[in-house]
């Protein structure tokens, strides 16, 4: 009977561990705790993404899309951020869900408001053999602009329903099939990893949670 030596089982539970884990380029620091969220391995690609007395501060400048990913994944789950702009210039903030973390072929719902106008979109990345599209799952809709810039974020999700909610307001309260509609989508996508997406902006996320409903 052959034994495997300590060094080798290590390495091949790292190997295991970085197969298994959709690591991007960074990972989150938040060993001070001032970041409150239970969702675990935060990492992301592009921008300054660090945790400070606030929470977690996201600066992208004019880079577009900045993912933040987690090993969190969901299921029949309520899913919310509280979120400051420090710019109301043209940007989002965003809750990232059903997602399979995968930048190059992207599946994924993605919840947003725009400091800028108050505009709010429910869409999904979706990947077909040639690229990733968007497609919106229903038409964008306003909202009150508030004074201190800080929005709170949240869906609820149930099989293939989900309904967004900012600062309480229902903006879509919809399920992801198939339809002959405008809006109708392929695949819902159920389960899967859970996140944060930010198009140039210049927030501070706080009291990043889900839980069930």
């Amino acid at each position: 009977m052959k034994y495997i030596s300590t060094k080798k089982l290590i390495s091949l539970i790292l190997c295991f561990y970085i197969i298994t884990t959709p690591l991007l380029a960074t990972l989150i620091d938040n060993s001070s705790n001032e970041f409150k969220t239970n969702s675990i391995d935060l990492q992301y690609n592009i921008g300054s993404w660090e945790v400070n007395q606030d929470g977690l501060n996201c600066y992208m400048g004019s880079l577009g899309d900045g993912f933040l990913f987690s090993n969190t994944t969901a299921q029949n789950f309520i899913f919310e951020t509280d979120v400051v702009f420090h710019s109301t210039s043209e940007s989002v903030a965003s809750l990232l869900f059903g997602s399979n973390n995968d930048l190059n072929q992207k599946n994924m719902y993605v919840a947003n408001i725009n400091p800028n106008n108050g505009v709010t979109r429910l869409f999904k990345f979706q990947y077909n053999s040639v690229e990733t599209q968007a497609f919106d799952l229903v038409s964008k809709k306003s909202v009150a602009q508030t004074n201190n810039n800080s929005y709170h974020l949240s869906v609820t999700v149930i099989g293939k329903h989900i309904v967004f909610r900012v600062n309480g307001e229902v903006v879509a309260n919809t399920a992801d099939y198939t339809s002959t509609d405008i809006y109708g989508q392929n695949d819902a996508f159920i389960g899967n990893y859970l996140g944060l997406l930010s198009w140039n902006a210049n927030c501070t996320h706080q009291n990043l949670y889900d839980g069930r409903p």
